[in-house]
């Protein structure tokens, strides 16, 4: 049994579906954002907001914890690139590492690396 939300709602059943072109283009936009699962490959879901957009992920958990890996949106790339991706990511949860730890880590070094190149220009 899934758990209540923290407004107190009920809690949905997870929606797993073969995703086909079809179905991606007739997803409608809910009163609240919610997952489609594709049952053909492993970890990928869909997020359609209320607005309307939609957002390509792969959801995985390694050490026990849960991790929301953001792919792309989902008018960017199609089905087929979206799975190919994801079965990228899963391959490198199976060896053991942790994608989206790898991706905060290299995001967190970009800053350090430009902040030294300026001050290597501002003292020469």
């Amino acid at each position: 049994m899934a758990r209540p939300r923290r407004d107190g709602t009920p809690a949905t059943a997870p929606c797993k579906r073969k995703l086909t072109a079809f179905l991606l283009e007739n997803l409608k936009p809910q009163a609240r954002s919610y997952l489609i699962w594709d049952s053909f490959q492993r970890g990928l879901a869909i997020q359609v907001q209320p607005t309307g957009h939609r957002t390509w992920y792969c959801i995985y958990t390694i050490h026990g914890r849960l991790r929301w890996y953001r792919i792309a949106d989902a008018t960017a790339i199609g089905l087929v690139e979206a799975r190919k991706l994801a079965t990228e990511i899963m391959y490198q949860v199976a060896q053991n590492k942790d994608p989206q730890a790898e991706r905060r880590a290299s995001r967190r070094t970009l800053p350090q690396i430009c902040r030294s190149k300026k001050q290597k220009l501002e003292t020469s």
